[in-house]
Order: C-alpha cells, then structure tokens, then sequence
C-alpha cells in the first residue's frame, strides 16, 4: 500500500522565501508554513516516504504515482484524503492498474442503480458498501463511516523525531535540504526499528543520551578554575 501524506510544516522564519506553490484549500485562517507532500509506501509492518512535493499538489500527486510504478513499488492500494480525490487522480491510479481508497466530500454526484447522480450523501449506502457510479469515472464501490479526525501514526513521528519543521533557513535551497535530510533521517529510523524493534522515540532519546553522555565525559567548553585562598 501507497499513502499519500500532506502535512503542514508550520515556521517562525516569518522572511522565509517560498519554495514552491502547493495551491491549498482554501482556509478561514491563513496558517504561514511549508506545505510537504510524501508518497509513504507500507507494507503494514513498516512506512517508508518516498517522494516528496515540489511543485502543484495534484500535478504532484500523479507524477509521484508514475516515480513509484517506475522504481518497483506495486501496491494493492493507494490511499489519500478527499483533497486528492478529483477525477483525473483517480483515473491516474487506475491507469497504474491499482486500487484506491479515499474519503470524498458529501456533495460529491454518484449514480445509483441508474437513478440519477445525486450526492453521495442523499443516497442509501449499504454497511457492507454499495457499488455506484461516479460521474465522469465509473464504478466504484462506496461505505458509510465515521472516523475520528487526526495525525497519522508517520506523520506525528516524521515531525517529532526529524524535527521537519524546526528548519530555521530562509533560501528556498536550504529549505529543500533541511526536509530532504529529515526524510532521509526518517527512513533510517524506520528502518532500525524494523529490524530491531526500538521505536524512533527511543532511537532519537538514546542518540540525544550518548551524546550528552560522550560530552560530559570530556566537556571542550570549560569555565576558567577559579583561585582559592
């Protein structure tokens, strides 16, 4: 399985250059920041990013899937949230021959045994799903949930164990370089805990410990010795 992660990197660098336009929904407020978009392939025991966003966010969206197909991945599923779930991104997963999973919007016009599109919230979607029609797409089959809205498990772990966010640069260039290593760091504490089942928050605490451990054994910033009588 794919996932696509938007996630919103919020700065205090308030004369940061902007490094690209991911064109957002629009918003009651305006939330300064950096918008990342990763590709997150999953296996169901490990999440590794793979791609992430540089320039508009559906254009992205579908050129990510092609990358993906390129290097060797084939997932059963491709899921993304309903800002992705546009006809021409559909038609993009379906032409990589996978399948997807997504939330879409309550007025989004379905067809139901040939009754006419209506919103898909007016029609009588079945526990166990229903299959309709989806205008300008075709079949899909549609369930009725509630879920809670929240970070996934990646994204709260990409932003508390790289520090993602916390990149102080004002080029767009070492904005890149700072989200391109956090990525890399990521993918390597992913990595560590698969194999040895130490969770990243371990990881980065036993880093941080060594570290300080390692420095207090042989401070290099002394203060000068003071005299005694």
């Amino acid at each position: 399985m794919v996932e696509v992660e938007d996630h919103r990197l919020h700065t205090r660098e308030v004369r940061a250059e902007p490094i690209f336009d991911p064109r957002p929904p629009v918003a009651a407020t305006l939330v300064r920041g950096i918008n990342l978009v990763t590709l997150a392939w999953s296996d169901g025991d490990s999440v590794y990013p793979t791609e992430d966003l540089k320039r508009n966010k559906n254009e992205h969206f579908r050129e990510m899937l092609v990358t993906a197909q390129a290097r060797g991945f084939t997932p059963r599923y491709v899921c993304f949230d309903s800002w992705y779930s546009g006809k021409e991104n559909l038609k993009a997963v379906r032409n990589q021959g996978w399948h997807f999973l997504t939330p879409v919007r309550s007025n989004r016009r379905v067809n139901l045994d040939r009754t006419g599109n209506k919103s898909i919230s007016e029609q009588p979607i079945a526990e166990s799903g229903t299959v309709v029609h989806v205008e300008v797409f075709g079949l899909v089959k549609a369930f009725r949930i509630v879920a809670l809205d929240g970070d996934t498990e990646y994204h709260r772990g990409l932003k508390q164990c790289t520090e993602v966010e916390r990149g102080q640069a004002r080029l767009a260039r070492s904005q890149r370089n700072h989200i391109g290593f956090a990525l890399r760091a990521f993918v390597r504490l992913e990595w560590h805990r698969f194999h040895s089942g130490i969770t990243w928050y371990e990881a980065k605490i036993g880093i941080v410990r060594d570290g300080v451990r390692a420095y207090v054994c042989d401070p290099k910033y002394n203060l000068p010795q003071m005299a005694t009588a």
